[in-house]
This record gives C-alpha cells, sequence and structure tokens, in this order.
C-alpha cells in the first residue's frame, strides 16, 4: 500500500511525499481524511520523525503500520 500511494501522489518522483503533495491530494482528489480523527496532515505531522516537513518510505511504513516500520505510539488516533 505504502509503495501505491507514495507512486500515486509523489509528483516530483523524488521518493518523498512533501506538505505540497499531501495539499494535493487532499485537494485534487477530494481525499478529506484517513479517519473522523485524522487527515493526511496528520500523518506528515506524526511520523516525520527526521523533521524534514517531508515522508520518505520508512517513515510512511512506520505511520501505516507495514513491515519494517519504525516504531509508533499505538494509541495515535492516526494508527491505520
Amino acid at each position: 500500500m505504502v509503495s501505491l500511494i507514495l507512486n500515486h501522489y509523489d509528483s516530483n518522483e523524488d521518493d518523498l511525499l512533501r506538505a505540497r503533495e499531501i495539499f494535493d491530494a487532499t485537494s485534487l482528489d477530494k481525499f478529506k481524511g484517513l479517519s473522523d480523527k485524522c487527515s493526511f496532515f496528520d500523518i506528515l505531522r506524526i511520523n516525520d520523525a527526521n523533521g524534514d516537513k517531508m515522508l520518505d518510505a520508512d517513515e510512511m511504513y512506520a505511520a501505516f503500520g507495514e513491515s519494517n516500520a519504525l516504531n509508533r505510539d499505538t494509541e495515535d488516533p492516526c494508527n491505520i
């Protein structure tokens, strides 16, 4: 799933999901949110482990709980 999301929304094909690309995903695709309590921007805010305001593949895997993911808070409302 992570690779599909990155391939679809990474418009400049740099293997990073930037805030602008997330904005485009939410506005152009009418992607309102992942749940009632979580938006795509929350995924960036919560899972940007290195603070660069972008999500790389490792951070995306962590966000979506796929294998090789970084440890994260399981009480997080954005834990998908």
